[in-house]
């Protein structure tokens, strides 16, 4: 029976004319059905009819020389079988008077009796793995280094992002948390809330197996499945079949194999998704090592904890792939549904999905999405056919997963100047993932509308640096630029648009710290004698409204009178008025003011969140020592002209996610109350006279239907000359009935690198582009 040709006939036995006849006329009525099917499939999948047909060769010439493989299930064993003492009396005596007219029915219990102890040991078995010995492995496998769970730690830091968005709710992008030239290639994902991941971790679970703990798991290991997938490379390897082979007959509804091509459950499929090697596991081996791994990353991370299990499925599983950076989480969700799953039909496709990605570009699955979304489907069905409670329930999910449309294009990560401030803003408000996502103040439209002026502005900037450096592009020394306009609204002060080429040149640079603590350090960005700002608060919260332009050291002015030795009370000689001296940023009376004031200075910059060590009366003039990063100097104008308003002398701090601003300034709170800032706000619209540093910006303004209130520039220069190594100004600016502060700044990144010819000319029309999209009140 088992060979490949019938036994040969007798040498006697020789066919009749019409036996033969028929014959022939037998085999060419097969050749012709053969030669119809095969001319019916050529014009319509000819590659796939040709390897069904050699697989099916293959199968019945296997079938012919392999003995059949059994079946790896425990036969059931009902409580009545195997302890007999349970069934009802009479039905007992009637068994052993042998007079039950069902005694064939009860046999079994006699026949696994000698079995007892083998279920016995086997039950004990998994109860003593699954209870026992994790809590006595857990501790050792936590400690044990593994490259596999390195690397999966790693893509979980890379993959971790923010679901952003505007106002109204619409999807703006997701922000990776810690972006680095290595996270190309892993995952964005967000987290569901604790519900949602459940249900999601549920569905899983229903379609590829157990990952709660329990006795029939092994940390995050479902036993019935490691042999399950064990007997699958047994029987493949015994029938000849290479495992894409195998794999392959399954997914066309033809398997080569009696046992689907599963494993040891979810949790080790979301590991090996983290490793970037979900479906390119080659062999038994390497599945043995990846099962090992995982064990040690759930000893690690997840252990007894059913939440961060939840979490790990419905977040970290592979849901899109193949057209760009894989999605997951909740930022998968996003493209699926355009936002969470909502209803069971919703769950069981991401289920399905997280379990099958919906693209996928690796050659074991081919690339056909249409294919793949109509599997996703069926897998979804059968998650819903299980999980549904009543037949209402079933039906919508059904009528959900039906009508579901494959979604047609990758979500992007958001991009640009936008993706820059929103990472360090995240850092700089101390803020993580949120599950619902994160609300960003940015007006997208009037960013788009910077982006385009500036982009007209930039070739006339870079033609004015010095040779070598460069606003964007490889060149000796680039560039650093800076425009941010936020605007003052009530105690907020939201960001709109944010032009800038290079993290923390807004918020300053921040570490984190081992408990996730954001701390700032010392700016690097120069801004010069806008530091002149806080001194003018000060001398006007004293009532000087004359300063002295006494001589100091080496120090100059670079305009106005001479300085003087000593200004004395009766004599005109000396004195500058406030006003005067801070519209064109003249150096010695500040200085003065600094000197006279320094416990003063001193405690106010420390309140602001000025960072680094004074550096003396000249370096709180100047900008050297003690320093604060642009958003601080964005605060303190909104607050003081808030007051020159007639508001409150506050603000919550510059905000760019919604409900998270960065830092408080309250000018009342620090002694300097709504009058003292409002005279401070008339003396800082002097630079904006027609002598002062701002001279020509309410020019550019003017056709933007645009007023400048207020406002201040800042030089630093390199140690070898007076030559500027940055340019920036801080002003406050009134659009029709809305008012905003905007900081402009360029700065080479070489400390002993001028910048050229760069002067405030080119800061206010860049000020001027930043504000496009709010043109006659937009």
């Amino acid at each position: 029976m088992n060979a490949l040709t019938p036994p040969p006939r007798r040498p006697d036995h020789r066919l009749s004319d019409a036996d033969l006849e028929r014959l022939v006329d037998r085999m060419l009525a097969d050749e012709r059905r053969r030669e119809a099917a095969f001319r019916r499939h050529r014009s319509t999948d000819l590659e796939r009819f040709l390897r069904r047909l050699a697989r099916k060769r293959r199968q019945l010439m296997l079938q012919r020389w392999l003995p059949p493989v059994p079946r790896v299930s425990m036969p059931h064993v009902s409580l009545r079988a195997i302890m007999p003492w349970t069934m009802p009396a009479r039905a007992a005596s009637a068994t052993a008077a042998g007079t039950d007219p069902d005694a064939r029915r009860h046999r079994p219990a006699r026949h696994w009796r000698h079995k007892l102890p083998l279920i016995a040991l086997f039950i004990a078995a998994k109860v003593g793995l699954g209870l026992l010995a994790e809590p006595l492995l857990t501790p050792v496998l936590s400690q044990l280094p593994n490259k596999m769970v390195e690397q999966a730690e790693a893509a979980m830091r890379c993959g971790d992002a923010v679901v952003l968005r505007e106002a109204d709710g619409t999807f703006v992008g997701a922000l990776p948390v810690h972006p680095s030239t290595a996270c190309q290639d892993t995952h964005l994902t967000a987290p569901f809330d604790d519900e949602t991941a459940l249900r999601i971790a549920e569905a899983i679970g229903s379609l590829e197996g157990r990952w709660e703990r329990s006795a029939r798991t092994l940390l995050g290991q479902d036993l019935v499945g490691l042999v399950r997938g064990a007997a699958f490379e047994v029987e493949r390897t015994m029938r000849g079949l290479t495992r894409e082979e195998a794999v392959q007959s399954w997914l066309d509804g033809e398997p080569a194999t009696r046992l689907p091509p599963r494993g040891s459950g979810p949790i080790l499929s979301a590991f090996e998704a983290l490793t970037g090697q979900a479906d390119a596991v080659d062999g038994a081996i390497a599945k043995l090592i990846n099962i090992g791994a995982a064990m040690v990353f759930v000893a690690r991370h997840l252990q007894d904890d059913e939440l961060a299990r939840a979490h790990f499925l419905a977040g970290r599983m592979t849901v899109i792939h193949g057209t760009g950076r894989p999605l997951a989480g909740a930022v998968a969700a996003e493209a699926l549904f355009g936002g969470p799953p909502q209803n069971l039909g919703e769950i069981c496709l991401f289920a399905a999905a997280s379990t099958f990605n919906l693209y996928q570009d690796l050659p074991v699955y081919g690339g056909a999405v249409a294919w793949r979304h109509g599997r996703a489907q069926t897998r979804a069905a059968a998650c819903a056919n299980r999980l549904a409670s009543h037949d209402a329930e079933r039906a919508d999910a059904i009528e959900v997963i039906e009508g579901f449309a494959n979604p047609t294009h990758m979500l992007p990560g958001i991009r640009g100047p936008q993706q820059i401030a929103m990472r360090d803003a995240m850092i700089a408000a101390w803020t993580t993932s949120h599950p619902g996502g994160e609300h960003v103040t940015l007006d997208l439209d009037a960013q788009r509308d910077a982006e385009a002026a500036f982009e007209t502005l930039m070739p006339d900037l870079s033609a004015r640096l010095a040779p070598g450096l460069c606003l964007s592009g490889p060149c000796d020394v680039p560039v650093d630029y800076l425009f941010a306009v936020a605007e003052i609204s009530g105690d907020g002060l939201p960001l709109r648009t944010v032009l800038t080429n290079r993290h923390r040149t807004l918020f300053g640079p921040f570490e984190r710290s081992a408990e996730g603590a954001a701390i700032p350090r010392a700016p690097s960005f120069g801004l010069g004698s806008q530091h002149k700002t806080p001194l003018a608060l000060i001398a006007v919260g004293n009532h000087e409204e004359r300063l002295c332009n006494r001589r100091s050291g080496q120090i100059t002015n670079t305009s106005g009178p001479d300085p003087v030795e000593e200004c004395l009370e009766d004599q005109p000689e000396g004195w500058v008025d406030i006003a005067a001296a801070f519209g064109i940023s003249m150096n010695l009376p500040w200085i003065d003011v600094a000197r006279r004031h320094g416990a003063e200075m001193h405690d106010l910059e420390t309140s602001l969140g000025f960072l680094g060590d004074p550096a003396g009366p000249a370096g709180a003039a100047l900008g050297v020592g003690r320093r604060a990063p642009p958003e601080r100097f964005m605060a303190l104008f909104a607050t003081i002209a808030r007051a020159g308003l007639g508001e409150p002398a506050r603000t919550d701090g510059l905000m760019l996610l919604d409900g998270h601003p960065v830092r408080p300034v309250d000018l009342e709170e620090l002694g300097y109350g709504g009058d003292v800032a409002a005279r401070a706000a008339s003396v800082m619209a002097a630079p904006l006279a027609p002598n002062g540093t701002l001279r020509g910006l309410p020019e550019q303004l003017a056709p933007l239907g645009c007023e400048a209130l207020m406002g201040k520039t800042g030089t630093t220069e390199i140690s070898s000359g007076p030559r500027a190594r940055s340019r920036s100004a801080t002003v406050v600016v009134r659009c029709v009935e809305r008012h905003f502060v905007v900081f402009a700044g360029i700065e080479s990144t070489r400390s002993d690198t001028p910048l050229g010819a760069i002067n405030a000319r080119d800061l206010e029309r860049g000020i001027a582009a930043a504000l496009a999209g709010f043109a006659h009140g937009d």
